[in-house]
C-alpha cells in the first residue's frame, strides 16, 4: 500500500510536480509513506524473530522431553512405517524402514527385521533372506535372532508360493476369535494367543491385537503372560507394546510387577511407559518415588511433570544445585499447578539463566492479577539484559501496556527501551496507541 502510494507520488503529472508547493506536499507524503513501510517492515520482521524464537524453544522443549538419549534421530520414521506395516502398505513401510537402516540410529535392528517381514509379505524371499543375514552377522547379539529365526522358517517353508491375501483376513478372524473367548473360555484360548505372539507368522498387528485382549482380561494366567512378554524375552517393540499394555490396564497387584520391570530395565523407551501408565492410573506416589531417585535427569523430569498433573506437591524436589533439565521440570510442574509464589521465588533466587527465562515465561503466562506486580520488581532489580528481555515479552503476554510504557520512559539501555515500545506496537490496547501516539509527537 505505501510502496503504491509512493509510485502515485513519482508518477504524478508534470503540472503538478512543477508547482513548489505540490512539491513539497509530495515530498511529505512520501517520507511518510517510507516511514510507515520502513515501520511495517520491522513489525513484520519482529514478528518474525519471534516466531523463530519460539520455535527453537518449541523444539528444545521436544527434544528434552521426547528425544532424551536417542541416537541417530528415527524414533519418528521407525514409528510410521511400523503403522504402515500394520496397514499392510508394505512398499511404503519398506522406504521408512530402509531410512531407518540408512541412518544407523536405535532401531536399525527392528528395521531390518521389519523390512525382512514386509519383503516376505510381497513375495520377495530372496531378498528378505538377505536382510535377515545383515540382521544375524551385524547384531549376533540382538533381541531379534529369534523372531529372524522364525521367519526364515517361514521363508524357507513357503518359498515359490505367492502371498496370500486369505491369509490377512484369516488374522480379522482371529482378533475376533480372541475377543470373544477371553472372557468366556480363558483356559482354551490363552494357549492359542501365547501361540500367535510366538509365531514368526503373525502380523505386528495381530500381536499387538493378541496384547490388548490380554491387558482387558481380568484372568490371573492372562495376567501373567502379559507380564511374561512385559519383562522381556521377545523382540523390544513386542515388549515395548506389553509394558504400555501392562500399565494402562493395570490393576493393583500389577504396581510391584511395573517397579521390577523399571529397576530391571535401563531402556529409555520402557521406562518412559511405565511412567505414562503411572500417570494414567494416578500412582502419584510411584512418580514421587521416581523423581526423587532417577538417575537420568530427563526421566526425572517427566516423572516430576507426571506426578505434579496428578497434584503431588513437587516444589520439595528443587534444588538450586540439581540438574538444569530436573530444575526445569519443577519450574514446568509448578507452572501446571498455577504455583505463581513459588514461581516467583524462583524468578528472584535461581542463578541459571535459562532456568530463570524458563521461570519469567511461565510466570508471563500466568494471570496480571497474580504475577504482575512480583514481575515489574523483579525487572527493576535484574541485572541480565536478556532475563530483562523476556520479562518484557511477560509484560507483553499479559497484556501489561502499563509496564511496558513504565519502561519505555525510564529505561536508560536503548535496546531494552526499543525493545518496550516493540512490544507495544503489538498491543492494540487504547493506553499502548496513546503512548504510541505520544511518541510520534515529540
Amino acid at each position: 500500500m505505501y510502496c503504491g502510494l509512493a509510485a502515485a507520488v513519482l508518477c504524478a503529472p508534470a503540472s503538478l510536480r512543477a508547482q513548489p508547493q505540490d512539491q513539497v506536499r509530495a515530498q511529505e507524503v512520501l517520507i511518510m509513506a517510507q516511514e510507515k513501510l520502513a515501520l511495517a517492515q520491522e513489525k513484520i520482521q519482529d514478528r518474525t524473530d519471534r516466531a523463530v524464537e519460539r520455535a527453537i524453544e518449541k523444539a528444545q522443549d521436544v527434544k528434552v522431553r521426547f528425544n532424551y538419549d536417542r541416537k541417530g534421530g528415527d524414533e519418528g520414521t521407525y514409528r510410521s512405517a511400523s503403522r504402515q506395516l500394520d496397514d499392510r502398505q508394505y512398499e511404503k513401510a519398506l522406504e521408512g524402514f530402509n531410512r531407518v537402516i540408512e541412518a544407523k540410529g536405535s532401531h536399525i535392528e527392528g528395521a531390518l527385521y521389519w523390512k525382512a517381514y514386509a519383503l516376505s509379505r510381497l513375495g520377495r524371499g530372496d531378498q528378505a533372506a538377505a536382510s535377515l543375514d545383515e540382521l544375524k552377522k551385524g547384531y549376533p547379539q540382538s533381541r531379534w535372532l529369534n523372531d529372524a529365526r522364525a521367519l526364515e522358517l517361514e521363508l524357507r517353508q513357503n518359498a515359490g508360493q505367492k502371498p496370500s491375501p486369505e491369509a490377512e483376513s484369516d488374522e480379522d478372524l482371529k482378533l475376533l476369535a480372541m475377543s470373544g473367548l477371553i472372557g468366556t473360555d480363558p483356559e482354551r484360548v490363552l494357549p492359542q494367543i501365547d501361540k500367535i505372539l510366538s509365531s514368526a507368522k503373525s502380523s505386528p498387528k495381530l500381536k499387538e491385537r493378541a496384547l490388548f485382549v490380554l491387558a482387558q482380561s481380568r484372568n490371573v494366567k492372562a495376567r501373567e503372560t502379559l507380564t511374561k512378554y512385559a519383562k522381556g524375552g521377545t523382540n523390544p517393540d513386542l515388549q515395548l507394546k506389553a509394558v504400555e499394555y501392562l500399565a494402562a490396564h493395570g490393576v493393583k497387584e500389577d504396581r510391584a510387577k511395573l517397579d521390577e520391570i523399571y529397576q530391571a530395565n535401563s531402556d529409555l523407551g520402557i521406562r518412559r511407559a511405565i511412567l505414562r501408565g503411572y500417570m494414567a492410573s494416578h500412582e502419584t506416589d510411584a512418580l514421587m518415588q521416581i523423581a526423587r531417585n532417577e538417575q537420568n535427569a530427563a526421566l526425572r523430569g517427566e516423572a516430576i511433570r507426571y506426578a505434579a498433573l496428578g497434584g503431588a506437591d513437587v516444589w520439595p524436589l528443587y534444588s538450586a544445585s540439581g540438574p538444569i533439565e530436573v530444575r526445569q521440570a519443577v519450574v514446568e510442574a509448578l507452572f501446571l499447578k498455577q504455583d505463581a509464589a513459588h514461581l516467583t521465588e524462583l524468578a528472584r533466587a535461581e542463578k541459571e539463566p535459562r532456568v530463570r527465562i524458563d521461570t519469567i515465561h511461565h510466570l508471563g503466562n500466568l494471570s496480571r492479577e497474580k504475577t504482575g506486580d512480583a514481575l515489574v520488581t523483579i525487572y527493576s532489580s535484574e541485572q541480565d539484559k536478556e532475563v530483562r528481555r523476556n520479562i518484557l515479552r511477560a509484560f507483553s503476554n499479559q497484556r501489561n501496556a502499563k509496564a511496558l510504557i513504565d519502561v519505555a520512559r525510564k529505561e536508560s539501555d536503548p535496546e531494552l527501551k526499543r525493545e518496550a515500545v516493540r512490544q507495544l506496537t503489538m498491543m492494540k490496547t487504547p493506553e499502548a496507541q496513546e503512548f504510541l501516539l505520544e511518541l510520534l509527537n515529540k
